[in-house]
């Protein structure tokens, strides 16, 4: 697949977005033997170490964070990539949010994640 040449904008953004995740370091909550018992059989399997801690971190539960509105974020879009968007509303379970282009969406506000240049992402 082509690679689509990004603007500035769409570049600073995909850049700000790596280093949050370069910088998700959340510790696992599972007992250092279970842990190794874990990476062991998936390097068995051929799956990269790394691979493995990541998918095991997501599969945590997290505390789910507040948003408030105006907050900058990315979320989640139907075609399976994030996008930056901005807090509309917040309710119970969901937010609803505007992407950059101009979309509205509610979602699952555990599904956000919070931008840097949110107080949120603070």
């Amino acid at each position: 697949m082509p690679l689509q040449h990004l603007n500035d904008e769409a570049l600073r953004e995909t850049i700000q977005r790596a280093r949050e995740i370069s910088e998700y370091g959340r510790e696992l909550s599972l007992p250092d033997s279970e842990l190794e018992a874990y990476l062991q059989a998936g390097e068995e399997m051929d799956i990269p170490r790394e691979a493995l801690l990541q998918a095991l971190r997501e599969r945590q539960p997290v505390l789910v964070q507040r948003f408030s509105v105006g907050d900058q974020l990315f979320a989640p879009s139907v075609d399976g990539f994030w996008y930056p968007a901005e807090v509309l509303e917040t309710g119970d379970h969901t937010t609803k949010v505007r992407f950059v282009k101009g979309s509205e969406h509610s979602i699952a506000t555990g599904d956000l994640k919070p931008s840097r240049c949110s107080p949120a992402g603070n």
